[in-house]
């Protein structure tokens, strides 16, 4: 398979493609949301309910796939784990709750639609 070139590039793209979608955000947010929730403030019942809402943006965002499949791109995706990431920097609590709270749900509404990073 790998001694001829177009399987080899066909696997190598694919490769590619499967490393990107492992490592844009989604993974991270959809396994360790109740732990970035309980980390920015909520209490764990909170916390719980925040990644309960998490994963039912990122189900009712996905339906819009199956018609803008790439009209979201990595850099709105990007932009809204930033948001997210940098408001553990707040040093009120109720603005660390506030902005990692917003910058996961919008990040679920931006990816959702989309196929992943790129």
């Amino acid at each position: 398979m790998f001694t001829i070139p177009r399987n080899r590039n066909a696997a190598l793209a694919s490769w590619v493609v499967m490393f990107g979608q492992q490592f844009c955000g989604v993974n991270v947010i959809a396994y360790y949301s109740s732990d970035i929730f309980v980390q920015s403030g909520f209490t764990q019942v909170s916390a719980l309910a925040s990644s309960l809402g998490f994963d039912a943006l990122n189900w009712l965002f996905a339906i819009p796939a199956f018609f803008t499949a790439k009209e979201f791109t990595f850099v709105h995706v990007a932009i809204r784990l930033l948001i997210a990431g940098f408001s553990f920097w707040s040093t009120s609590e109720t603005g660390c709750v506030t902005g990692v709270s917003i910058g996961i749900y919008l990040f679920a509404i931006f990816y959702s639609p989309g196929k992943g990073p790129g």
